[in-house]
């Protein structure tokens, strides 16, 4: 009984309200003999077992809603629109066409070729890669493939085959430490000159090839870079975005250097 009356204490609260959502919601019969304005007609309201069961479950939607749904206050007549951030002095590349393009290229001297890749989108390098081959001792370097088979029956001079430097980085490296003093590895070199390209237009290649030091010379400087024909492995980078910029739907490789 208490808990009864616990209860109607909360419904008389707000009866006004309540009563008048759930009115709708009777038979026609059930409102002709209900009065909302009189404690006598809640009591009469509260014993019908139809309203009751509506009541219970209008109180549980509610308290469902009321927990699931917050409300974010905004000032009338503004809407919120998404951002974006951008860095100042940057361009994002065009990848929805990327294309390829590839060289062999004079980029050290007479005694080696170079083979340099690149990917372009629009006009700007977005990834490079460099190798170079050159004969080097066969009991000290690894061969092209088929150097030990037909391929390389072809090589008069046996004592020698034509190896990737990038493959033979651990022989080629103490050579040009040896011979030449160098104090970087061929590959960690190469690599470096590759990071510098990408991101650049060939317009801006061109530019930084054809720029000059106080000497008059090209220049040879690449942050990374300790090859003293860093400006020949540039060269090498910009012919191949050129190749890719000017190929067809067939594709090209072409000869450079």
């Amino acid at each position: 009984m208490r808990g009864n009356f616990k209860f109607w204490n909360i419904i008389h609260i707000r009866k006004e309200r309540i009563g008048i959502i759930i009115f709708g919601l009777l038979s026609k019969n059930n409102r002709d003999h209900l009065s909302m304005d009189t404690k006598k007609g809640w009591k009469k309201l509260m014993t019908n077992k139809r309203f009751f069961a509506l009541f219970i479950t209008l109180l549980i939607a509610v308290g469902i809603l009321g927990g699931c749904t917050k409300t974010v206050p905004t000032e009338p007549g503004t809407t919120t629109e998404p951002t974006t951030t951008t860095t100042p002095g940057t361009t994002t590349p065009d990848y929805s066409e990327l294309k390829i393009g590839q060289v062999e290229y004079a980029a050290h001297g007479t005694k080696s070729f170079c083979v340099a890749t690149a990917v372009v989108a629009g006009d700007k390098v977005v990834a490079a890669y460099l190798d170079e081959f050159q004969y080097m001792p066969s009991d000290k370097a690894t061969g092209v493939p088929n150097s030990d088979t037909d391929f390389g029956t072809y090589v008069a001079d046996k004592s020698v085959v034509l190896g990737s430097k990038r493959v033979n980085a651990d022989y080629y490296s103490e050579n040009m430490k040896t011979n030449g003093g160098a104090t970087q590895r061929i590959d960690t070199s190469l690599n470096a000159i590759e990071k510098y390209c990408v991101g650049m237009t060939v317009a801006e290649l061109d530019t930084w090839i054809t720029g000059t030091t106080k000497e008059g010379e090209p220049p040879d400087t690449v942050a990374g870079s300790t090859l003293a024909d860093t400006a020949g492995y540039v060269k090498a980078i910009a012919s191949a975005a050129k190749a890719a910029v000017a190929q067809n739907t067939t594709g090209n490789k072409t000869t450079g250097g």
